[in-house]
């Protein structure tokens, strides 16, 4: 039997490699020239889709489900509670409004490619560097508890430091293009966690 839970899991985290690549405009310029853009870019978008379709992969492939008072109603086999479907949906709609404003401050191009014009300080990005990032580990447990996903909740430490990871990449490059502007931006906006 095919274990498609182990098969997104593993996806998640091969697919950081062409993430990562798609964040080296230097190297992929010294590689390829003229062409580093485009290859980039489709670098980008092939990773960043793939990198979510693999997290999506997480919830929704068979495992072990758990639920967190009685039973509203069972779907897929998958039997779905007040508190589930409640701070479920609460926190993945959350994420979803985050995400989504994010995306439109900083444009799909850009969300897509990886490759920013400038450095965006307005919005959520003048709350966290890293919104988008932010909205899909809260999406991840909003969408986790929704479906009541055991392993994908169990997984959420290999997740968390991939997020990471691709954050602290993102942001060695951001500060190879912008310089004294985006050291600036690091130490008036943190991370993922929003001062008060």
């Amino acid at each position: 039997m095919v274990n498609w839970f182990t098969i997104c899991l593993v996806g998640y985290v091969v697919i950081l490699i062409p993430y990562w690549l798609s964040l080296e405009h230097g190297r992929l310029e010294d590689m390829f020239g003229e062409r580093s853009r485009t290859v980039g870019n489709v670098l980008g978008i092939i990773s960043g889709w793939g990198f979510f379709g693999f997290w999506i992969g997480l919830w929704i492939s068979p495992q072990t489900r758990f639920m967190l008072g009685y039973e509203l109603f069972t779907a897929w086999d998958i039997k779905f509670t007040p508190v589930n479907v409640g701070g479920g949906l609460l926190l993945t709609a959350i994420a979803a409004y985050i995400g989504i404003k994010s995306v439109m401050e900083l444009g799909l191009k850009v969300s897509e490619t990886h490759r920013a014009d400038k450095v965006v300080t307005t919005g959520y990005y003048g709350v966290v560097r890293h919104p988008q990032y932010m909205a899909g580990v809260i999406g991840h447990f909003g969408v986790s508890l929704f479906l009541g996903s055991r392993d994908a909740l169990l997984a959420t430490p290999v997740i968390l430091i991939a997020v990471y990871a691709l954050c602290w990449k993102e942001e060695v490059e951001l500060v190879k293009e912008y310089g004294h502007n985006y050291l600036k931006y690091q130490r008036e906006v943190p991370m993922f966690f929003p001062r008060r």
